[in-house]
């Protein structure tokens, strides 16, 4: 089976020029098939101009790849303490968008990974607000041949230089050609930093020289740095290129003297044009995913969520279901739980009424059942202190705590003589007034703070309530 033809489009927009290089792929073979530089037509659009080259010089491509000026978008290097992807696509955006002193609403965010293992990863970020990127991207692209990404530029040529001096300890690119001027620093090949230059043509050649020295020393460069310059015929490329190899001992290469991979002899004159648009064509030719671009948007609609941004609602949604399935489960314990506990009340009490049933000296209306409960409890009134039970004290507590705020009761457990009060409250104050509003109830004899302790932001309390003696009528009471 032949391998399939692939014609890949690198677009590089410039206020003076549009430049473009188309790639040839067959399988894993690589060519440049044209590098094409036509004059901007103010007038006319992008797209426009761009049919026109097309239709001029009888071309085509599969698939179109823009790049945005480093003036339109900044970026940093980050390290990040971890190197799995998915984790990468989602903590990024949140990275840069943090470093940003001004509200971007949905600006958009690219990265690149410079360097990762499994525990960190280093990577570079750009961000773009989302007018600039909508103005490049508006009505380029058709059915036919579909626009597939926009990556920022300053990174389309790291991604075609690096390999090309991955043989230098330390070398140093300084691109004039690009719309905006760029200052790239690698270490063995690697990205270490990159810097877009505030120096525009026509500015003095010193002003530039400048820049360069006091960037590349907060780079860490040293006097055996290479040197790389691609600068457009006319320029101040040799006055440059004499300066760095005073300041910096060391010789200057051009960008066209560099040996690129696929490029024809013939076009290695004049290679150093087309940085951008052939780092571009060349970088999609590699594993898909190796190399960030920009969320795109048509019509004006948001991009499609990315895949951590899928991924994490996924994760959400099973968690809600998760959640909802053990509250489902909880809530049908509890029901049998509770009915187990009704049904062996419900035995107790047939098994005590069989028995008062079988008894010959129990009563048999009730009025004697009246008359024997009482005998009952004036015989265990020296001993017992009240009749009040569980639900009467826990409707004595919650009355005096009505004023207190945040008291939180979590157990009350009782005999015949006190009660042991367990919860937790926001503070000491808290606890100290429900103290004395119980100690004003005619329930309790006395009311004793046994234990307060603060932990986690609440304080949680004991307190012991001695029952007092009841009266008969308050008995009477309680049993109606």
């Amino acid at each position: 089976m032949r391998n399939r033809r692939r014609m890949i489009c690198g677009l590089d927009i410039t206020p003076a020029a549009l430049r473009l290089a188309i790639v040839e792929q067959r399988g894993n073979r690589i060519g440049v098939d044209r590098l094409l530089l036509e004059p901007r037509n103010q007038a006319g659009t992008i797209t426009e101009q761009i049919d026109a080259i097309a239709t001029t010089h009888r071309v085509r491509w599969d698939e179109l790849h823009l790049a945005i000026a480093g003036q339109h978008a900044t970026h940093r290097i980050l390290t990040l303490p971890f190197g799995g992807r998915a984790q990468l696509d989602a903590a990024v955006p949140s990275a840069m968008r943090a470093l940003v002193p001004f509200p971007l609403q949905d600006g958009a965010v690219a990265y690149e990974v410079l360097h990762s293992d499994a525990h960190s990863a280093s990577v570079c970020a750009a961000l773009c607000a989302p007018d600039a990127l909508a103005r490049l991207v508006d009505g380029l692209g058709t059915d036919d041949v579909r626009l597939r990404s926009v990556r920022y530029a300053p990174l389309a040529v790291a991604s075609l230089v690096g390999p090309a001096l991955s043989g230098q300890p330390c070398a140093a690119f300084v691109d004039l050609t690009a719309a905006t001027p760029t200052l790239l620093l690698f270490r063995a090949g690697k990205l270490a930093s990159l810097r877009v230059l505030a120096w525009q043509p026509g500015s003095p050649a010193q002003q530039l020289s400048d820049e360069l020295r006091w960037s590349l020393a907060i780079g860490g460069a040293d006097e055996q740095t290479a040197f790389v310059l691609a600068a457009s015929p006319g320029m101040e490329g040799h006055r440059l290129e004499a300066d760095l190899q005073q300041t910096f001992r060391t010789r200057v290469l051009r960008f066209e003297e560099l040996e690129l991979a696929g490029m024809p002899a013939t076009w290695r004159p004049v290679q150093q044009e087309f940085a951008t648009a052939l780092g571009l064509a060349v970088g999609a030719t590699r594993t898909p995913g190796s190399l960030g671009s920009f969320p795109l948007r048509s019509g004006g609609a948001r991009a499609a969520p990315s895949l951590a941004m899928r991924r994490e609602i996924r994760r959400a949604g099973a968690l809600v279901t998760a959640a909802l399935a053990l509250l489902l489960a909880h809530a049908t314990t509890r029901h049998v739980v509770v009915r187990h506990r009704l049904a062996e009340i419900e035995q107790t009490l047939t098994s005590e009424l069989r028995s008062v049933s079988d008894d010959r000296d129990a009563p048999r209306t009730v009025h004697d059942l009246e008359v024997r409960v009482r005998s009952l409890r004036d015989e265990l009134s020296t001993g017992a202190r009240t009749r009040a039970s569980h639900l009467d004290l826990l409707r004595e507590i919650s009355r005096r705590a009505t004023g207190v705020s945040d008291i939180v009761v979590d157990d009350l457990a009782m005999d015949s003589t006190e009660a042991r009060l367990m919860g937790h409250a926001a503070d000491f104050g808290s606890i100290a007034s429900l103290e004395r509003a119980l100690a004003g109830s005619a329930l309790f004899e006395q009311v004793t703070m046994t234990q307060s302790a603060a932990s986690e932001g609440t304080v949680s309390f004991r307190m012991v309530l001695t029952l007092a003696p009841q009266r008969s009528d308050q008995s009477d009471q309680v049993e109606s």
